[in-house]
C-alpha cells in the first residue's frame, strides 16, 4: 500500500524526521494554498497603497482631545451623549476626534466658559 511509505527528512545538523507519504502530500497542498494566499494578500496591500487616501488631518484620543481644549475627559464623553460631539471610535471602543472637532470643541469650551463668567457676574 503507498500510504504506508515513509519519508525520513534530514533537517541538517544530525537531525531527521519521518512523516508518511499522504501526510508530506497534506503538507506540500497546504504550503501551495499558504504560498497563493501570501501572493493574494500582496496583491491586495499593493492595491490599497496605491488608491489609498493620505490621512491629512492628526487624530486626537479623548486624553488629549481634553488637554487640547482645558477639559476633562468626563466632560467629552458628556457632550458625546449630548450629541454635541461624534468622535470616531476604533475596534476597541476608543474615542478619537480630528483636528477640526478639537477646534469645534475649542471654541464651544470658550464660550461655555465665557457663559459661565457673564452668569456669575
Amino acid at each position: 500500500m503507498l500510504s504506508e511509505v515513509r519519508l525520513e527528512l534530514d533537517l541538517g545538523g544530525g537531525q531527521a524526521v519521518r512523516i508518511s507519504l499522504d501526510r508530506w502530500r497534506e503538507l506540500q497542498e497546504r504550503l501551495a494554498s499558504l504560498t497563493a494566499e501570501k501572493e493574494t494578500l500582496k496583491r491586495d496591500l499593493a492595491h490599497w497603497k496605491r488608491t489609498a487616501e493620505p490621512v491629512t488631518s492628526k487624530l486626537y484620543s479623548i486624553g488629549e482631545a481634553a488637554v487640547a481644549i482645558g477639559r476633562s475627559t468626563r466632560t467629552l464623553l458628556r457632550w458625546e451623549e449630548e450629541g454635541t460631539v461624534e468622535p470616531s471610535k476604533d475596534g476597541y471602543g476608543r474615542r478619537y476626534f480630528t483636528a477640526e472637532q478639537v477646534e469645534r470643541l475649542k471654541r464651544m469650551a470658550e464660550e461655555r466658559r465665557g457663559g459661565l463668567a457673564l452668569r456669575g457676574a
